[in-house]
């Protein structure tokens, strides 16, 4: 899926329409320039949790990476962000006939992404 530009354009775009409905229209620009940045992040940090190594800088890649990459939005308007990515997803998946374990991997990336959710706004208040 990543290197498929075509794909990730299409993902893109179902999350700006379903962004919206909830955020100002001038945010959602900000929000469109970063997400592929952040949609990569969040995937190199998900992959590197397989590594020791990694998994101690996780919280710091977390904060340092993925964080930084989301541009300058508010914590409400990245749970927002999080909230739509979770909920494209699968209708994004459903377009692509040709990916294998289409259910498995959608539920796999809710479950990701809630846990990413959690941590970045616990690491976010703490850091305040």
């Amino acid at each position: 899926l990543l290197n498929s530009k075509e794909a990730l354009d299409r993902y893109r775009q179902l999350i700006c329409e379903d962004l919206a409905a909830q955020v100002e229209q001038s945010r959602i620009h900000r929000i469109r320039e970063n997400i592929f940045a952040f949609i990569k992040e969040l995937i190199i940090l998900g992959a590197k949790l397989s590594q020791p190594k990694a998994f101690r800088d996780f919280f710091l890649d977390l904060i340092g990476e993925v964080w930084t990459s989301k541009g300058e939005i508010t914590v409400i308007e990245l749970r927002i962000l999080i909230q739509s990515l979770k909920t494209t997803f699968r209708p994004f998946l459903e377009v692509l006939k040709t990916v294998k374990h289409r259910q498995r991997i959608a539920s796999f990336w809710d479950k990701f992404i809630s846990g990413i959710e959690n941590c970045l706004i616990v690491l976010i208040e703490y850091l305040r």
